[in-house]
């Protein structure tokens, strides 16, 4: 079994490792554009925390688990008290046991 990885930066993986995700990413394309695409995602989460508003990633991360099969939920900073009432760790914490996976755009 594969050790899980996050996927933080692209120079945390080699070029091969690269190379591979892209294939199955064309893989993947080309099964949609034939009406094949696997619910990989069925029955699974995505939380989505933005810490400012981004059309393109929120879309293209709605649109990719909905057409896998999952969902996601929208979590605005403010509304959820990121690092205000609930500390960061504790949110993250908490989301990790609820959901199947964690998108966060920050700005660095």
């Amino acid at each position: 079994m594969n050790k899980l990885r996050h996927f933080i930066d692209t120079q945390d993986f080699s070029k091969n490792e690269i190379l591979d995700l892209l294939t199955l990413m064309k893989k993947l394309k080309t099964a949609r554009y034939n009406g094949a695409i696997p619910p990989l995602l069925q029955n699974k989460t995505l939380a989505m925390i933005f810490e400012e508003p981004s059309t393109r990633t929120r879309v293209s991360f709605e649109a990719a688990m909905t057409l896998l099969g999952g969902h996601t939920q929208y979590l605005k900073p403010r509304e959820i008290h990121l690092g205000q009432k609930e500390s960061l760790y504790d949110t993250i914490k908490v989301l990790s046991h609820m959901t199947d996976g964690i998108l966060i755009r920050c700005i660095l």
